[in-house]
């Protein structure tokens, strides 16, 4: 399992819609949200994938996800530091 399984349609819209480059305040008012709700969604994302609260991670996630990486299981305590600069070296390479 990646983490995608968990989420609903509309909180992978809302990954798609941060993974473009919008800020939080241009992704809710593109989603039709108010941005109370929005980060408060966010953050649930967050919990959800056991990922760093920060929008770096939330796209490099999106990006793997995307091109096919095989993530490991998710712990209960979600993903430790090094997993994630593995993932971000990876797509740094796939990229290119």
């Amino acid at each position: 399992m990646n983490g995608k399984e968990v989420l609903t349609a509309n909180e992978y819209r809302m990954i798609e819609t941060i993974a473009t480059g919008r800020s939080d305040k241009e992704a809710a008012c593109y989603l039709n949200k108010a941005y109370s709700t929005f980060k408060n969604t966010k953050n649930k994302i967050f919990d959800k994938l056991g990922i760093p609260h920060n929008t770096s991670a939330l796209v490099a996630w999106y990006y793997c996800i995307k091109n096919g990486a095989q993530l490991p299981e998710l712990s209960a305590h979600g993903m430790q530091k090094e997993l994630w600069l593995e993932l971000f070296y990876w797509l740094l390479f796939r990229m290119k």
